[in-house]
């Protein structure tokens, strides 16, 4: 591994980055990076003489906005696919955990001070690869009991969900959830919403 400043100009992002950012996050990332600066060296490797951005790759896109001229990178060696796929893994892994009352202690004193809605925590509880792969992946069988009582037509107690969606994604999501493509990880059995006369 070797730490280089490069110009932006020669990095580009992973075209299999499989991470996301909602817009609201994204303004937040770039107000951070306003504030604080640039500490945090993204993770690439050279191919055909540019840098692939294998983490950082939100960051990348705000420091592009943000017309950064130069930035650090650190430079791993990642020939084949498999290998940028566990450096990416590994640089997005959450090892780690906030400590509820102890962050709460910790922020208190400077709630005058620090704008706590620039900053996100998550305190939820880690998913595995394996098992996001095994349930909700082509064959997975995540929401078999479902289907099994949606098509065997038993009453079943309910419940309101609201789901908070970007508005573009409104018509895919509700054609997955409709169709109910099994081979779809979105998708939920045999058509949920028109079973449930939703559709």
């Amino acid at each position: 591994m070797e730490l280089r400043k490069v110009p932006i100009s020669e990095v580009i992002p992973w075209d299999k980055n499989p991470r996301g950012i909602l817009k609201t996050d994204f303004e937040r990332l770039k107000k951070q990076i306003r504030k604080l600066g640039i500490y945090k060296p993204l993770l690439a490797c050279k191919e055909d003489g540019k840098y692939v951005v294998l983490g950082g790759n939100m960051r990348i896109r705000a420091l592009q906005e943000l017309g950064m001229k130069e930035v650090d990178v650190s430079v791993v060696k990642a020939p084949t696919e498999r290998e940028k796929i566990e450096y990416s893994l590994s640089d997005n892994d959450r090892a780690g955990y906030y400590e509820e009352e102890r962050l709460a202690e910790l922020v208190y004193p400077y709630l005058k001070e620090i704008n706590l809605e620039d900053y996100k925590v998550d305190l939820g509880s880690l998913v595995s690869l394996k098992k996001i792969c095994e349930g909700l992946g082509p064959g997975g069988d995540e929401n078999a009991d479902l289907d099994k009582e949606l098509s065997e037509g038993q009453d079943l107690d309910s419940v309101d969900i609201t789901i908070n969606i970007p508005r573009r994604f409104k018509d895919q999501i509700i054609k997955w959830l409709a169709n109910g493509e099994r081979e779809n990880p979105v998708g939920l059995g045999n058509g949920i919403l028109k079973r449930c006369e939703l559709l």
